[in-house]
């Protein structure tokens, strides 16, 4: 498969994955790195995260990733899910399930230590949760959390080419972009 970029051809085979490869092991923190965050995708029966390593200049590798709960596969349909959350929680509404999910995996998550290439460990400075499922719920776990100070409500929404570019939207207080 090929995909256009500013003009040019880019050639995406096994020899082109292979060379943007960091060659770390899983859950290693890159030397070249200086930051590490991670991010949490909120639906109602599964939660999506990551951890990303980032360098000054914005480039960033992803250094682990994964579900909650765990699907023990890596192909499944989000919609039905082989372990959904309900399996693991079952007293509830969909909040209360989705607030004792995000505090288990923000536990494991932003209390671990994360290995750093060459010795040494970090800790996540900030995580981005999704807020565009239970927005309430989220905003209150993420204020209600031990690790409210790393925790960050968020939503993405898309821009595509017929809509105006977000540098020409006016900013909204309390809105930090970025």
């Amino acid at each position: 498969a090929s995909r256009e970029v500013e003009g040019t051809s880019v050639l995406l085979n096994a020899k082109t994955i292979r060379s943007r490869l960091s060659g770390l092991g899983r859950g290693i923190f890159p030397v070249w790195a200086t930051h590490l965050t991670a991010a949490i995708d909120v639906h109602k029966e599964i939660l999506y995260w990551s951890v990303v390593a980032w360098c000054a200049g914005f480039s960033g590798s992803i250094i682990d990733y994964g579900t909650w709960p765990d699907q023990h596969r890596a192909y499944f349909a989000q919609n039905d899910p082989p372990h959904p959350i309900s399996e693991f929680i079952r007293d509830g509404s969909d909040e209360n399930k989705i607030e004792q999910a995000l505090r288990i995996l923000t536990d494991g998550l932003l209390s671990k230590a994360w290995t750093r290439e060459g010795g040494g460990e970090s800790k996540i400075e900030k995580c981005p949760t999704d807020s565009g499922y239970e927005t309430n719920s989220i905003f209150a776990f993420c204020r209600s959390s031990p690790h409210s100070s790393v925790l960050i409500p968020s939503k993405g929404i898309g821009v595509n080419a017929k809509q105006i570019p977000w540098d020409e939207h006016k900013k909204v207080t309390g809105e930090r972009r970025g």
